[in-house]
Parts: C-alpha cells; sequence; structure tokens
C-alpha cells in the first residue's frame, strides 16, 4: 500500500500554512490579553458573516488595511471557539452602543468611533496571518 494509503486511513492532517496560521493566531490572542477561558455567550449570540456595525470599508483593530486576497486555513474547533468567544465580549458593549445610535445621524462622529474600535474575528485572523508572514520571512 502506498502513502496515500496510509494517509487516507489517518484522515486527513493539517498541512503546513494551518499549524503557522494557528500559532500566530493563539500569539495574537496572548498579546491582547484574549487568551483565556471566556464565559460562553447567550445562545443565538455569535452567527455566521459581519458582526453588526462592521463596514467592508474598515481598518483592521491593528490599523492594517484590508487584504485584496483570500486564504483558506484551518484552525482547531477550540481555538476558533476562543477567538468568536474573545471576539464577542471584547467588542459587546461596542455593538450595543451601535445598535442604539442606529439611524441617528446627528450621531456620526461617534457612530464611526465605534465602529473602528470594533474588533471581528476577520480582523484578529488578517492580524495572526501577517504576524506569520513576518515571522516566516524572518
Amino acid at each position: 500500500m502506498g502513502r496515500a494509503g496510509v494517509r487516507a486511513r489517518r484522515g486527513p492532517t493539517p498541512g503546513h500554512r494551518d499549524l503557522v496560521v494557528a500559532a500566530a493566531l493563539r500569539a495574537e490572542l496572548t498579546v491582547h490579553g484574549w487568551d483565556r477561558n471566556w464565559s460562553d455567550p447567550r445562545p443565538g449570540a455569535i452567527g455566521p458573516g459581519r458582526r453588526w456595525g462592521s463596514t467592508a470599508e474598515r481598518r483592521g483593530h491593528d490599523g492594517a488595511g484590508r487584504f485584496e486576497a483570500r486564504l483558506t486555513v484551518r484552525i482547531p474547533a477550540q481555538l476558533a471557539t476562543r477567538l468568536q468567544h474573545a471576539v464577542h465580549w471584547e467588542s459587546g458593549a461596542t455593538e450595543h452602543r451601535l445598535q442604539m445610535l442606529a439611524g441617528r445621524p446627528e450621531h456620526r462622529a461617534e457612530i464611526q468611533r465605534l465602529q473602528d474600535a470594533l474588533v471581528t474575528t476577520g480582523d484578529v485572523l488578517r492580524a495572526a496571518v501577517r504576524r506569520a508572514a513576518a515571522e516566516s520571512a524572518a
């Protein structure tokens, strides 16, 4: 039996890219003090898609612009859950305030400030990819 047969019986193995990004994601969470146990959000609080109040034009939480390409990585479920919980609790109050100000143009400056402060899972993942790229280039 060839190597492919052995691999197929063991199941898929994570690629190098997945491992490198997962390590960088853990480092990114640690730098911000988010690599810890978070209480579970209420059921239904975390869903797919963009966070309420975030916009496609926004910059990441580290100030860098958005990526121009897509990159698929697989991260362990436990790490993904930790990321989701960290972002939920870190930006929950900001998101709630944005909802309170929705449709109030007289608060545009505050809305913009809150949108800039909002942290998304995409922001953190993009920062982790940048961290991984910088570490592998060094």
